[in-house]
Parts: structure tokens; C-alpha cells; sequence
């Protein structure tokens, strides 16, 4: 049976309580598409951890900022694009180490992991600074 590939175009405020809003979507969509289950959980992970890390690092909380993401995702794959015009992505964060040392020796560092997260969750990462605004594709499967 061919897979149908569906694109979807989303506008939402920088702020947190729209994360899991979309995510929960984004796994209806995947699951409508028919991806597989631990494609859809990668997707639905990535896409929290990346509008986690634009809302606090990209627009320091400023939520009359917006958010564009495109998803299309089908049975293979999927790829999401998010942009933003908040501050450029440090692009020392694709570079290990990742996690946060900055935690007192015997203690667990509860911040630093987001980016480890969002590379366990996808095959492709792509990022560039398009004028004022912040473009990040992340890509898993054939989809593209």
C-alpha cells in the first residue's frame, strides 16, 4: 500500500503550555499517517524538546513571540522544521560534551541532555540562520 505523505503547517505563541498541545497533534497526525509507533514517539520527543529549548533559550520566555513548524510525515518517516526569530542557536550545542557538568560532585545535573534527547530521536539535524530567523529541519526515516 503507498504511503500518503501529509504536510502541516503550524503558528503557535513561545510559550510552554503549547508544547504538549502540539506534541499530542503531531502524534495523532503520525498515527493518522500510519508511522510506526517508536517513529511517533521520536517525533512527538524531539518536537517537545526543540520548542522546549526555542521557548527558553531562543526567546527567553517572550511569549508574544511566534513559532512556525512544518511537519510532513508519512508510513517511512517524517521531517519537522521549526523556525523562530529568537536568538541564534549556539551551534557549539551539535558539538559533545552536552550535558551540563556544572552540577556539585555526587549530584546528577538535571539540564544539559536536550540536545543528546533530540539526536537519539532523529537521523538528521540540520540548522541555518535564514536573516533574523532560526531554522532547524530535523528529519528520521526515508521520509525525505
Amino acid at each position: 500500500m503507498p504511503s500518503e505523505t501529509t504536510e502541516h503547517l503550524f503558528w503557535i505563541p513561545s510559550a510552554f503550555e503549547e508544547i504538549d498541545r502540539l506534541a499530542e497533534r503531531a502524534g495523532e497526525l503520525s498515527a493518522e499517517a500510519g508511522l510506526d509507533g517508536d517513529a511517533a514517539d521520536s517525533l512527538q520527543l524531539c518536537l517537545s524538546e526543540t520548542l522546549n529549548n526555542v521557548v527558553e533559550h531562543g526567546h527567553s520566555g517572550d511569549g508574544s513571540q511566534q513559532i512556525e513548524i512544518r511537519l510532513t510525515v508519512d508510513r517511512q518517516g517524517f521531517e519537522v522544521t521549526v523556525a523562530d526569530s529568537g536568538q541564534p542557536i549556539d551551534e557549539s550545542v551539535f558539538s559533545p560534551p552536552r550535558v551540563d557538568r556544572s552540577a556539585a560532585p555526587g549530584e546528577v545535573a538535571d539540564r544539559g541532555y536536550g540536545w543528546s534527547v533530540i539526536e537519539g530521536c532523529v537521523d538528521r539535524i540540520e540548522y541555518r540562520r535564514s536573516g533574523q530567523m532560526n531554522v532547524l529541519s530535523l528529519g528520521r526515516g526515508s521520509r525525505v
